[in-house]
């Protein structure tokens, strides 16, 4: 049953995409978000990934997700 939900959510996934916004202390790996571009694109993805930078609040930070498609 495991090999098999991992199949199915591999299944899903349409690509992979990396983000830069406004720090976000509460993302976490593996969390599922919305993400609308700056051009209007609404995007849901897995987090794969992040970088930030802790001593500065007003940085940004780099989020890498795997694009789910529904």
């Amino acid at each position: 049953k495991a090999a098999l939900d991992a199949m199915k959510a591999d299944l899903y996934v349409a690509s992979t995409r990396s983000f830069e916004m406004v720090t976000d202390p509460r993302i976490e790996g593996s969390d599922v978000i919305s993400v609308i571009t700056e051009g209007g694109e609404p995007i849901v993805g897995r987090v794969t990934g992040y970088s930030m930078a802790l001593d500065d609040p007003s940085s940004r930070m780099r989020v890498d997700v795997e694009e789910l498609q529904w």
